[in-house]
């Protein structure tokens, strides 16, 4: 069974700790505004000016100290959520543009692969017009194409295993 006296003792406690929360929550999302602001100035401007992030931040935990309370855990927590905003608004922009290129990358290794494909199926399609072409001839021609063939083949072996490319 629950005592009535302590459960409205406790419910008192606990609205300022919840009005505390949405406070720094809300300092952490203002903040974090700020920085997105800047970052987005940067990217219009394109240019990549540190200068504009440092004074944004400044600026942002300027007016967040002008509006510190008094007490310590209030202020701790204050700055606390004032430092993840400043961190947040800098990662989202940075980590986007990441992932971006990420992406940008795998695609790229996608048609990398697709063209070696196309080249390997090409260059072993000239290969066997060649082949065919020796089964057509003389003996001594067909002998030297056979061997020309299995030298250019063992020497592919070869720089597969070295690690050079054809």
């Amino acid at each position: 069974m629950s005592n009535p006296r302590t459960s409205i003792t406790k419910a008192p406690s606990r609205a300022p700790q919840q009005k505390q929360a949405l406070e720094i929550d809300k300092i952490r999302e203002i903040i974090e505004t700020k920085v997105l602001a800047a970052e987005a100035k940067i990217a219009s401007q394109a240019t990549e000016d540190p200068k504009i992030i440092l004074k944004a931040v400044r600026n942002a935990m300027s007016e967040v100290i002008a509006l510190l309370p008094d007490q310590q855990t209030e202020i701790n927590q204050t700055i606390a959520a004032a430092i993840e905003g400043l961190i947040h608004g800098i990662i989202i922009p940075k980590r986007s543009a990441i992932n971006r290129i990420q992406k940008q990358i795998q695609e790229l290794q996608a048609k990398e692969k697709e063209e070696e494909q196309k080249l390997q199926a090409q260059i072993d399609g000239i290969l066997k017009v060649v082949e065919d072409l020796g089964n057509a001839e003389s003996d001594n021609i067909h002998d030297a194409i056979a061997s020309a063939l299995k030298a250019i083949e063992d020497k592919k072996e070869m720089e597969f295993f070295l690690g050079a490319s054809c």
